[in-house]
């Protein structure tokens, strides 16, 4: 096993995601974003696109590198797809990255559902950065929606960037603690450190494709094989 799997292993998810919940409850901000194989093949000008079909665009590429080379100070996870195709390499070209694990919600949203997280989040302030299917989460959910296009948002990241934070603002303005929700693709890696403001109330959270299946779209193939679990009270 590659010694970057200790930082992404299932074993540590019931740990992790009973802290990130603990943590949510509490107002304790949480900024947190995923690296998996995708940002790591734009970080590698790698030709194509993701699972999603967003395309690695050589600038994203390298500002995901920036980003990875000032070694940030939030928490940044690991996934393990990511160590089974580039482990060497990333080692390699950032042994200095304090990784956590990108698996836990994924992981946990297979093993039981993300009723406790979802539980957790309908006493807050939440903004969801994502795609128009969305939407089907979000009439169960009043979560402020800012949309991205279903491909290639990192082209649209100035006008997500601009509402983004003005959304944020105006919670800020009334001095209510903020969380954002990403799904955005690689474009969230970005936003993430760029919305990032230590020691404010403000959580920004990468879900990646956690919350498809609970919208009724199923894009990855372990969606597929999963129970879809809502919250009581949505039915």
């Amino acid at each position: 096993m590659h010694t970057l799997m200790q930082y992404c292993s299932e074993d540590l998810s019931p740990g992790l995601y009973q802290e990130f919940l603990e943590r949510l409850d509490d107002d304790d901000p949480i900024v947190w974003a995923r690296y998996g194989d995708g940002e790591f093949r734009a970080i590698f000008h790698m030709k194509g696109r993701n699972a999603s079909g967003h395309q690695f665009f050589p600038d994203l590429g390298d500002r995901l590198r920036d980003i990875l080379n000032k070694n940030p100070e939030y928490e940044v996870g690991l996934q393990r797809n990511a160590v089974r195709k580039f482990g060497d390499r990333i080692l390699k070209e950032f042994p200095f990255v304090d990784w956590t694990s990108t698996e836990f919600l994924h992981d946990m949203s297979q093993r039981e559902g993300l009723n406790d997280f979802f539980y957790t989040l309908i006493n807050k302030n939440v903004i969801l950065v994502g795609p128009d299917y969305l939407r089907d989460l979000l009439r169960i959910f009043p979560f402020e929606h800012i949309e991205v296009p279903l491909i290639d948002c990192w082209l649209d990241h100035d006008r997500i960037l601009d509402e983004t934070k003005a959304a944020i603002k105006a919670y800020y303005d009334q001095e209510e603690p903020v969380v954002v929700l990403f799904a955005a693709a690689m474009l969230t890696n970005v936003l993430i450190d760029e919305l990032y403001m230590p020691d404010e109330p403000l959580s920004l959270i990468d879900v990646g494709a956690a919350f498809d299946p609970y919208a009724g779209k199923l894009t990855r193939g372990y969606h597929r094989r999963m129970v879809i679990r809502m919250p009581e009270w949505t039915s």
